[in-house]
């Protein structure tokens, strides 16, 4: 058995996209946030001796 939750489905129209009524959206949204800013790149000013 599978169970799939997801908010967006693709086709060959485009995207559409349907409430989270689960609220997982805002946990991975949260988290997509976070490795974000672990993984962002240094600013210009902090390369410019290099």
């Amino acid at each position: 058995m599978l169970i799939f939750y997801s908010t967006a489905l693709a086709d060959q129209k485009g995207v559409a996209f349907y409430p989270d009524i689960y609220g997982h959206d805002s946990t991975l949204k949260y988290a997509l946030a976070q490795r974000s800013e672990l993984f962002s790149p240094a600013p210009s000013s902090m390369l410019a001796g290099f």
